[in-house]
């Protein structure tokens, strides 16, 4: 097996290995997943509320509570 080939079974192995973990973990990646793209969605909103002289911590109370 030349190195190039061996390189290629190599990466393709720790993809698999990734990809399972993936598929096992998704269950419980889920929430932190979603979480992240609330947060990120929800930033730049968070940020001019507190452009507007608020705490974060309230901007942070309405957008969320906004969404609910």
């Amino acid at each position: 097996m030349t190195s190039s080939r061996f390189a290629a079974v190599q990466w393709l192995s720790v993809a698999a290995v990734i990809a399972l973990l993936l598929y096992l973990l998704g269950p419980i990646l889920t929430p932190f997943v979603a979480a992240a793209i609330l947060a990120y969605i929800c930033n730049p909103l968070v940020r001019r509320l507190c452009a507007w002289k608020l705490s974060r911590t309230l901007a942070v109370v309405l957008v969320l509570g906004g969404l609910l």
